[in-house]
């Protein structure tokens, strides 16, 4: 991939107004393809219920008949004490699956990260998600009240239920609730309090719980009434310290429960290295008490256990085939199951997905700390600069793949926006390191300059405009620094685009004039020919037709000269849209007709659809209404086809111009009818 791309967006079509496309600017990426990913579905997003829940009858009763209505329902699940791994999240799953057939239409889980490592989600992040489910090319919206009322249409008569999954408080999901009939369950460490939603105040497990759940992952260890009893409150009985204990017993040849016993009670006085925020001292020593064992029986799984901190979301097997820089996907099945198996990360069997627990991540980091000085650390922080740096480059493969699955169109772009969608958090998180690092760190500038070219697609539409700019300010930065022109004039081409979606024209113009002089200066004539045409869309906006054209024009002669086709089209679109502005329409037919010729040649259906859009509007300027119709109903089609939400504007300019021809029909009649009349 190199130069430059047209990209089109829903909103391609002048349908009820006149929507020009801009023209990205890419330089050539190395794309390292990571393993497909798992079958997705958008609007189905629950995880896989936990094989062994116990127990949370009451709870689960409470959630569901508070759910279970015709015309939906809500309900908060907050933790006493503001317990992490108290099992809000497990519990919300669990009742969600029993509520499938009253919400048939989706079911949705956003995590709003309100207690993680990574930066909490904001409001209208957490609409995009949800919209998104439903029309996964919708664009990054800036504007919270536009978003919201986005939002609100999207669910209006949906039966689909959402799970706002560990909140921060109540400010964070006020504006999410959604309407009738949908429901809403979330999930917080402290209450949540919104009108019409069930308080539900989750407890720690009564003790036969807790024993039941510490039997079942234990097993086939065994163990006395009164041992399995002092071992549930020595967890708590907090579910997370429940499975940990008990998969180390499980596990331990060498540990019997009442040796587990002793430790434990030692532990609690020697582990100070080992802390874990938001227990209590027993279930903090509990967690360390397995990650130390870990560390002294097995210092090179406990190596790769820390490693796998530097994700602040879940991750799938070749992201941490990558962090560990082992050659074959096959040799992390081990190190993966066995720490599986000690209860010291968690998968999802759905989407094939693993995560460390939040109250886990610290002492991964740790994990070496509370080793006799015998035994001293193996080298952690360089162990896990190592690592950030290579769950850099996967995330940037990611994203690159994401991006050519996008430009393969059809299928390809919503594998694509999924695929990204899905390493979103770890994407962001290493563009936020990689920014924060730029200065001090040359690794951080290479990759910081690499970013918006490997997902420049996917980031036009998932990024928020401002997010978008300050990667791309860094962008442009960290390419001063490299002495790298190309993606210097690459990077300001693109903060013009950024900065006229703002609204802000004249300095939307300036970077596109910066980008213009590099193309010239360096001799790239694609990247030349976009800034030109990014250029016109500019003067366009600001109703200097005539320079736009000219601007359309250049854009056009250097399209042809390097034989870019989709930037030909592109140009011959755009002087169509300008023409058309100075009312010379059939001047405007011509061009959209070019435009319309070369999107079908080349396969761009998206297009395909808004150059016969435009011809439709263009037939209808003119009063020639069948033909309009015509052109728009081919257009409808087509939006419809690929799921384009510009198909409702469609339909409804369609419905407008059938109203227009049945009026002109009837009036036709009626003068025929006169005539006969007359004659008579």
């Amino acid at each position: 991939m190199g130069g430059g791309a047209e990209a089109s967006g829903d909103g391609s079509v002048a349908v009820e107004g006149d929507i020009r496309q801009s023209t990205v600017y890419t330089n050539p990426i190395i794309h390292n393809h990571p393993p497909a990913a798992p079958g997705y579905s958008p609007r189905h997003q629950l995880p896989s219920d936990l094989p062994d829940f116990t127990g949370r009858e009451t709870e689960v009763k409470a959630l569901t008949d508070a759910l279970d209505r015709d015309g939906g329902g809500a309900a908060a699940v907050s933790a006493i004490r503001g317990m992490g791994g108290i099992g809000k999240t497990t519990l919300a799953v669990h009742a969600a699956r029993r509520l499938l057939d009253r919400y048939p239409d989706a079911q949705i889980l956003v995590n709003l990260q309100g207690h993680s490592e990574a930066p909490s989600m904001i409001p209208v992040e957490a609409m995009a998600h949800v919209v998104r489910a439903f029309h996964p090319e919708m664009k990054a919206e800036d504007d919270p009240q536009r978003m919201e009322a986005i939002y609100r249409s999207v669910l209006a008569g949906q039966r689909a239920l959402i799970i706002l999954d560990n909140a921060a408080d109540t400010s964070q999901v006020e504006s999410l609730v959604p309407p009738p009939p949908c429901g809403l369950i979330v999930t917080a460490r402290d209450p949540i309090r919104l009108h019409g939603a069930v308080p539900l105040r989750l407890g720690l497990l009564p003790r036969e719980e807790s024993v039941a759940l510490l039997r079942s992952a234990a097993h086939p260890a065994q163990a006395t009434e009164e041992e399995w009893h002092r071992i549930a409150e020595l967890c708590d009985d907090l579910p997370l310290a429940l499975r940990v204990a008990g998969s180390f017993l499980a596990h331990a040849e060498d540990c019997s429960a009442a040796d587990y016993i002793a430790d434990l009670t030692d532990a609690r006085n020697r582990l100070d290295h080992l802390t874990v925020s938001g227990t209590r001292g027993d279930v903090g020593a509990v967690l360390a008490h397995s990650a130390r064992r870990l560390a002294e029986s097995d210092p090179a799984l406990a190596a790769l256990w820390q490693c796998l901190s530097v994700f602040p979301a879940d991750f799938d097997r070749p992201a941490a085939v990558a962090v560990w820089g082992i050659e074959e996907e096959k040799d992390a099945v081990r190190p993966l199951g066995a720490l599986l198996e000690r209860g010291l990360l968690l998968y999802d069997g759905d989407t094939k997905r693993y995560r460390l627990h939040d109250l886990m991540r610290p002492l991964t980091r740790d994990v070496f700390a509370a080793l006799p000085d015998k035994n001293p650390s193996p080298g952690s922080g360089q162990r896990l600069e190592n690592a950030q740096a290579m769950f850099a480059l996967h995330c940037t493969a990611v994203l690159a793949a994401a991006d050519v699955l996008f430009l393969e169109g059809g299928e390809g772009i919503c594998m694509g926006l999924a695929l990204y969608d899905r390493e979103s958090i770890n994407i962001l998180a290493v563009a936020d390191w990689a920014i924060e690092k730029t200065d001090c760190h040359e690794a951080a500038r290479i990759l910081t300059n690499r970013l918006p070219n490997a997902g420049v697609y996917v980031f036009s539409l998932r990024l928020p405009t401002r997010r978008r700019i300050g990667l791309l300010e860094a962008a442009v930065r960290a390419a001063q620094s490299l002495g790298d022109k190309r993606a210097k004039g690459s990077h300001l081409g693109n903060l013009g685009i950024a900065y006229a979606d703002l609204g802000e024209t004249r300095r939307a113009i300036d970077h596109y004039e910066q980008a213009l002089l590099i193309s010239r200066e360096i001799g790239d004539r694609r990247v030349e020919g976009n800034a030109l045409g990014n250029l016109g869309n500019a003067y366009a906006d600001l109703g200097e037709t005539r320079r736009a054209i000219d601007h359309y024009e250049q854009a056009l002669t250097i399209s042809r000269e390097i034989g870019d086709r989709c930037g030909e089209g592109s140009a011959l679109g755009n002087l169509g849209n300008a023409y058309a502005a100075l009312g010379e329409t059939r001047r405007a037919i011509d061009h959209y007709e070019q435009a319309l010729t070369i999107s079908r040649e080349i396969g761009d259906r998206r297009g395909e659809g808004s150059n016969l859009g435009n011809l439709g509007n263009a037939y209808a300027a003119l009063g020639e209404i069948k033909q309009a119709v015509d052109c728009l109903e081919q257009a409808l089609a087509i939006f419809e086809a690929i799921e384009s939400p510009v198909a409702e504007r469609v339909r409804r300019r369609l419905d407008t111009l059938r109203g227009q021809a049945d009026a002109g029909r009837f009036r036709r009649w009626l003068g025929r009818l006169r005539r006969t009349l007359g004659m008579a």
